[in-house]
C-alpha cells in the first residue's frame, strides 16, 4: 500500500495496512540535516520543497506538511547584502529590514538596528486601512517574509485573485516530487555549501496565478497549512496586547476575526485549486494556557468552523493544530466541522490522555500526535523512546483514525536515527 492511500484511509477511519507515520519537523531540523543554506530553505520554494521531500524519504514518512507559503522566484533581487556571521547568516533587505538566521532555529526579522518589528495597537487601529495588514510584525509572523512581496498595497486579501501565482509554488513543487533543485539530506557532518554573496533575479513579478497543471499524483499525502483567524489576531497586536484586547475590546477583536476569516478562506480557495490531500489550520494559541472555554467559544470556534466548512466544501480533509492544554475542549472542537486533531500534547506539556480521547472521540476525529516531542523524543533514552512509540501504537491503532507523530514539531536536534525508527516500529507494532 502506498503512503498516500495509507494516510487517506486513516483520516477516513478506514483500515490501512498499518498505522501511518507523519511528523512535522521544525525548520531548524531541515537546516541541520539538508545541504542547502537555511536562508535558501526558508525563502526559496523549490529548495524548501526539496528539503521536505528529502527528509520525508529519509524517514519514510507517509505525508508531508508544507508549512511555509510559496515565495517569489526573484526573492534574491530584494537583497542588499548577505553575509555569514559567527552564529549564522544575516540578510539585509533593500527595504532596510534585516533577517538573522541561526543554524538550527527559525530566523527572526528586525528593523535596522535590531529593533522589534511594529505591530498594531488595539487602542488606535483602523481595521479598514489596508496598511494595517502590511505591518512588518504581522507579515513576518504569518507570511514569514519581511514584506508582502508582489501584492498591491491596496489589494483585498480576502480576494483569491490578490495572491500571486508563486503562493502555491512549494505545494506544486512537492506534488511534482520536487525534482531538480539539488537539495539533499545530509547523512553525516559534511559542510553546507557557502551561501550566495550577492543577490540575483531569477523570475518575474505580478504574474497571474497558474491554473493547476496535470501530473501524476505523489505517492505520499501532501498537506498545506493556513493560520487560524485567532492566530492572525494574535500576530496583529502581539501576544500580550492581543490578550488584553480580548477583555478590553471584544467587539474590535470580533471584527478583526471576521476580517481574518475572509482572508483565510481566500487562501483555502487558492490552495484547494491544487487539491492537497488535507489542510492544516494552525491555531497554536487556542489552548487552555491562553483561553478559557468561554473565550474559546466566542473567539475561536465560529471563525475556525467557517474555515473547516470551506475545506470540506472543497472536498478536502481539515485538521487543527493547537498546542498544549486542549483536553478540556475536545468536546467543543467536536461541535465544529473539523475532521482531525493534531498535537494532542500529553502531560506535562499538555492535558490529553490518548486512551481517553480515543475512547470518547475516536470515531469523531482522526488523531495525529501525542508523542511528547521533548521528554519522549528529544531527551529520552532509546528504551524510553521506543516504549513510548509502541504505547501510542497500541492505543491509537484500534479502529484506525490514528497517525503516529510527535505532538508538536520535532525539535531540531532530535537524532535522525530516532526518526527513522518510527516507521520501523509502525511496521512491527502498528499493523492491522
Amino acid at each position: 500500500m502506498d503512503s498516500r492511500t495509507r494516510m487517506s484511509l486513516a483520516m477516513s477511519h478506514e483500515e490501512p495496512d498499518r498505522v501511518p507515520v507523519m511528523c512535522q519537523l521544525a525548520l531548524g531540523h531541515y537546516f541541520l540535516h539538508c545541504d542547502a543554506a537555511p536562508a535558501d530553505i526558508w525563502f526559496d520554494s523549490q529548495t524548501f520543497a526539496q528539503a521536505l521531500v528529502a527528509l520525508q524519504r529519509r524517514y519514510r514518512f507517509d505525508g508531508i506538511l508544507i508549512n511555509l507559503p510559496g515565495r517569489p522566484p526573484d526573492w534574491r533581487s530584494r537583497i542588499e547584502s548577505r553575509r555569514q556571521e559567527q552564529n549564522g547568516e544575516r540578510i539585509r533587505w533593500r527595504s532596510g529590514l534585516e533577517t538573522v538566521f541561526p543554524p538550527d532555529d527559525n530566523p527572526q526579522t528586525y528593523l535596522s538596528g535590531g529593533e522589534r518589528l511594529p505591530r498594531a495597537s488595539y487602542a488606535s487601529v483602523d481595521l479598514h486601512d489596508p496598511a494595517v495588514q502590511r505591518l512588518p510584525g504581522c507579515v513576518w509572523n504569518t507570511w514569514h517574509t519581511p514584506e508582502l512581496w508582489d501584492i498591491d498595497p491596496d489589494a483585498d486579501l480576502s480576494d483569491p485573485a490578490a495572491y500571486p501565482k508563486w503562493f502555491t509554488g512549494a505545494l506544486e513543487a512537492v506534488q511534482k516530487s520536487g525534482s531538480g533543485c539539488g537539495c539533499e539530506a545530509r547523512s553525516g557532518g559534511g559542510r553546507r555549501p557557502e551561501a550566495q554573496a550577492t543577490p540575483n533575479a531569477t523570475g518575474g513579478r505580478n504574474e497571474p496565478r497558474n491554473r493547476p497543471t496535470t501530473h501524476e499524483p505523489p505517492q505520499v499525502s501532501v498537506h498545506v497549512e493556513v493560520f487560524s483567524p485567532f492566530t492572525h489576531l494574535m500576530e496583529l497586536f502581539g501576544y500580550e496586547q492581543a490578550m488584553m484586547a480580548l477583555v478590553d475590546a471584544p467587539g474590535l477583536c470580533q471584527e478583526a476575526l471576521a476580517l481574518f476569516t475572509r482572508n483565510v478562506l481566500a487562501q483555502v480557495q487558492v490552495y484547494a485549486e491544487h487539491r492537497p490531500d488535507a489542510i492544516l489550520v494552525s491555531s497554536a494559541f487556542a489552548g487552555a494556557g491562553f483561553l478559557s472555554r468561554t473565550m474559546y467559544r466566542e473567539f475561536v470556534m465560529p471563525y475556525e468552523d467557517a474555515v473547516f466548512q470551506a475545506i470540506r466544501e472543497k472536498g478536502g480533509k481539515s485538521y487543527v493544530h493547537t498546542c498544549g492544554a486542549i483536553g478540556d475542549r475536545l468536546d467543543l472542537m467536536a461541535q465544529t466541522a473539523v475532521d482531525g486533531i493534531d498535537t494532542l500534547d500529553p502531560p506535562p506539556l499538555g492535558t490529553v490522555d490518548l486512551a481517553q480521547a480515543k475512547a470518547e472521540y475516536g470515531r469523531r476525529f482522526f488523531f495525529k500526535g501525542n508523542l511528547d516531542a521533548v521528554n519522549e523524543m528529544l531527551y529520552a533514552d532509546d528504551t524510553a523512546f521506543e516504549r513510548a512509540v509502541i504505547d501510542r501504537l497500541r492505543i491509537g491503532r484500534p479502529g484506525s483514525g490514528y497517525i503516529l507523530s510527535s505532538a508538536c514539531s520535532v525539535a531540531p536536534h532530535v537524532k535522525p536515527e530516532r526518526l527513522q525508527r518510527l516507521a520501523e516500529l509502525a511496521e512491527q507494532h502498528g499493523r492491522y
